[in-house]
């Protein structure tokens, strides 16, 4: 949720998934006109250095990924289950 000093405050949630090593996303689709695939420490530089506009919250949840540094340390940190989508 957004802090309470901002006059405009919403809530957000953000969702990851742990792509099989030889799967690939898709670069478009009907819900997206145009994608970009990066790594939160490339989101991150981006944004700092090529005026790469992001929304705090989403700066906040890369910081996060960026500072754990892997999808193992990541669930470990939040005790996420492993789930295998069929």
């Amino acid at each position: 949720m957004t802090p309470e000093k901002y006059s405009i405050r919403f809530d957000t949630r953000f969702y990851l998934a742990h792509l099989p090593s030889d799967q690939s996303p898709l670069s478009s689709s009907q819900e997206v006109t145009e994608g970009l695939w990066l790594t939160p420490q490339q989101a991150l530089q981006r944004a700092q250095n090529a005026g790469f506009p992001m929304m705090p919250p989403t700066l906040a949840a890369l910081r996060t990924l960026a500072a754990l540094g892997s999808w193992q340390k990541l669930r470990e940190q939040y005790q996420l289950e492993t789930r295998q989508v069929l």
